[in-house]
């Protein structure tokens, strides 16, 4: 639920909201933020009522222990409207210091139930449409059902020799300000050496395929967990293509775009709970 607060500042009101965390980009490096993720989610409303909103940019891993989330874990925090360019709706720039989340995960039993209570009126029928969406109103945040996942293409890319240094420089920034925590202060932030996409078609008729990155924080740290064995690639495909887009799987792809290029859209998490027998299913990939 959002409710305007009464603090005003220099870039607009304070709202404050309740919003259901779905997904956490991997953090991003800039000269000026530093170290920030994305975080999109759903107000928490009556169903069909919620709203999309980006949270941005958010200094996750810089949080005090208690503020920080999970997905799925209902938070109230205090924003206002984005700043400079970022005029996508659903942007909002967060107050870091006032996230209170509320330590009860909505779970996954029952096939998903209570999470399905909220998310499915939010789907759109395509990734096609969104796109037109976007042209018609700025639309930047929506979820969707591919119709066929094709592959899980794995791209290897050069490391960044800036993003390198800053990492380190604020690692070593933050261990000098935090001498209590030196430890997990000095980690520096990994740069992954691949990029990630998957191929698909949506059910637009005459859609051809698209073609997307994957920017979800929990995809990264799933290689990082199996990037040391030989077979890392087929443990990676498995996963993120064999069963979270199976044909057991009712999967749909939460997107969004950036900010230079409207158009650009980058799948932000992976909605997968188990499919009911109403639902088409999607063709097993091969």
């Amino acid at each position: 639920r959002v409710q305007v607060a009464a603090t005003a500042t220099h870039g607009g009101r304070f709202e404050s909201l309740e919003l259901l965390p779905l997904v956490k980009a991997y953090p991003n490096l800039s000269r000026r933020y530093r170290e920030t993720s994305c975080i999109a989610g759903l107000t928490i409303e009556d169903a069909g009522s919620s709203q999309w909103i980006r949270l941005y940019p958010v200094p996750f891993r810089q949080l005090e222990e208690e503020r920080q989330f999970s997905k799925y874990e209902p938070i109230t925090v205090r924003v206002q409207p984005a700043r400079g360019d970022d005029r996508r709706p659903e942007s909002r720039r967060a107050d870091a210091d006032s996230i209170e989340p509320s330590g009860r995960v909505v779970g996954t039993g029952h096939e998903w139930r209570a999470r399905r209570l909220i998310v499915e009126p939010m789907m759109r029928e395509s990734m096609c449409a969104i796109r037109e969406a976007e042209k018609a109103d700025r639309t930047s945040l929506e979820i969707f059902r591919p119709a066929e996942v094709l592959d899980l293409v794995i791209d290897e890319v050069e490391p960044d020799p800036e993003k390198g240094a800053m990492a380190a420089d604020w690692a070593a920034q933050g261990s000098l300000l935090d001498p209590q925590d030196q430890e997990q202060q000095r980690k520096a932030l990994e740069q992954i050496p691949y990029r990630f996409r998957y191929r698909y078609r949506c059910s637009t008729p005459g859609c051809g395929t698209h073609s997307q990155s994957i920017v979800d924080w929990e995809l990264a740290q799933f290689y990082r967990n199996v990037s040391r064995y030989p077979d890392w690639r087929e443990r990676l495909r498995a996963k993120w293509l064999d069963e979270m887009c199976g044909p057991e799987k009712d999967t749909a792809f939460i997107v969004g775009n950036q900010q230079a290029y409207r158009q650009g859209f980058l799948v932000l998490g992976v909605w997968w709970p188990p499919l009911q027998p109403t639902q088409p299913q999607l063709p097993f990939p091969t």
